[in-house]
């Protein structure tokens, strides 16, 4: 007998190398082919650069709000057999898996706006948005799908284990930032200038400490979401977990955090740690401001540019200043999102003079081609959540229920009155559209009418009829 060969061992493969091995003729047309590749796809989808490469969904009930029964899933057939199971409608739409990361935690922005016609639109901007931050950092490889790491709602995290301590990373209390803490750590980011001048910095203009008041004394989150709250058994947040991981058991163990936060024998508050959070509250100067800057002390320089150069005087004209992003790209792009998305519904809405309808408009941020920020609107919430869940939302909801009744009552008697912190977005649709006479896409169709009975003799006719053509295809076929 032949003796068998032994097989060799196949010899792995280095799926890295020194950038040495790509400076031959080889190596320098394979990076062409590949930057080639990667621009086709930028110009065939606008988010190909969002996708990634785990193919991941996030899959919501429609008639759920706060986060509640949100899911992240990955395959067709997962999809289908989560949305069999219940009686909902489910939305579901591409996951952002490469979305703006801050201190490695994903966040989106909390936008709101104020309609107050729709023909002509008339829509109000709020200026002092602010920002929510997922409990955990975000991991890129989709191994982990606790809610604590992809979810933003407040309702959800508020049951993470260490929620009502301060995170150090963000330096921030209930993980929410304002609009002026975004601004300085985009300032940071993308900012090159040899010599800084930012006017624009300047610390939030509505605190607990302005309104004086301390948020551990006013704390209030709504009644409604306090009784769906006790229906949920002591280990909720332990529950909302394993939705999320959808029973793989690899998740769920990656995230210890995540499910001794549902371990609890009674869901924590935020007004633990009061001090702390009072102290974060506070606006102060703008020296304070940067002691509580968003950016760590010993940040990399080369990730963060702005924090490099020289520090010049807000009143020095001889400098010019630096480019703030927020004005120039987030907001002009969320006032546009805002309009073209009020405008796709117009036709479906029962136009009603004298009210008013509040949004919450959620967006999250990409790195765009051009290297500076992207907005993407993730969702429009009715009836937004205004409570006062942290010391951001506090001062914030404070100061927007006062400006709105500028609007509706002070702007009736005197519409050039100061609206406060609302500002009107201006736009190309302004004009009065005449209301359709006919049908529109919300009408309701109705035949009205009597049932006309057939004449005598009509239902012998037809039966005539129909035995001729029958003996004619007959006799056909026959002869064929």
């Amino acid at each position: 007998k032949k003796k068998k060969k032994a097989k060799k061992e196949d010899e792995e493969i280095e799926f890295d190398a020194p950038m040495s091995t790509w400076q031959g003729a080889r190596g320098q047309h394979l990076i062409k082919q590949a930057q080639t590749i990667l621009e086709e796809m930028d110009a065939a989808s606008k988010q190909s650069s969002l996708n990634g490469c785990r193919n991941a969904w996030i899959v919501k009930p429609s008639g759920k709000s706060r986060g509640r029964g949100i899911k992240v899933m990955r395959e067709l057939d997962e999809i289908f057999r989560n949305c069999e199971t219940d009686g909902f409608q489910w939305i579901c739409q591409k996951y952002m898996e490469r979305p703006q990361l801050i201190h490695g935690y994903k966040f989106d922005i909390r936008q709101w706006v104020l309609v107050t016609d729709w023909n002509p639109l008339t829509v109000y901007i709020w200026k002092q948005p602010y920002l929510r931050f997922a409990g955990q950092k975000y991991d890129e490889t989709l191994a982990d799908r606790s809610e604590y790491v992809h979810l933003v709602n407040n309702s959800i995290i508020k049951y993470m284990d260490g929620f009502e301590q301060k995170n150090e990373d963000l330096n921030a209390n209930g993980y929410m930032w304002f609009r002026q803490q975004y601004e300085e750590w985009m300032h940071s980011r993308y900012c090159k200038c040899k010599k800084h001048r930012t006017p624009f910095l300047t610390p939030p203009p509505y605190t607990c400490e302005t309104f004086g008041v301390k948020w551990e004394d006013v704390a209030f989150t709504a009644k409604e979401e306090d009784s769906e709250d006790e229906d949920c058994p002591e280990s909720c947040g332990e529950k909302q977990s394993s939705d999320l991981d959808d029973g793989q058991a690899g998740s769920a163990s990656s995230s210890t955090a995540s499910t001794s936060a549902g371990s609890s024998s009674s869901p924590r508050t935020v007004c633990e740690d009061s001090e702390s959070v009072g102290q974060q509250a506070s606006a102060g100067s703008k020296s304070q401001t940067a002691a509580q800057a968003p950016v760590p002390a010993r940040a990399d320089p080369d990730e963060f540019p702005g924090l490099q150069g020289e520090r010049v005087a807000d009143d020095d004209e001889t400098v010019e200043p630096c480019e703030n992003l927020w004005d120039s790209t987030i907001r002009k792009q969320m006032e546009d999102v805002v309009v073209w998305s009020l405008m796709s519904v117009t036709e479906g809405i029962n136009q009603r003079k004298g009210s008013v309808e509040l949004f919450g408009y959620d967006f999250m941020i990409a790195d765009g081609a051009d290297g500076k920020p992207e907005t993407w609107l993730i969702e429009v919430n009715s009836s937004p959540a205004c409570d006062y869940s942290t010391p951001v939302t506090c001062p914030l909801v404070k100061q927007m229920m006062e400006d709105t009744a500028k609007v509706m009552v002070d702007q009736k008697d005197d519409p050039n009155c100061s609206t406060g912190e609302w500002e009107l977005i201006k736009h190309d649709f302004t004009r009065v559209v005449p209301q359709r006479t006919g049908f529109s896409c919300n009408a309701q169709l109705e035949v009205l009418g009597k049932k006309v009975k057939m004449p005598k003799g009509m239902k012998k006719e037809k039966k005539k009829k129909k035995s001729k053509k029958t003996k004619e295809e007959n006799s056909d076929a026959d002869a064929e």
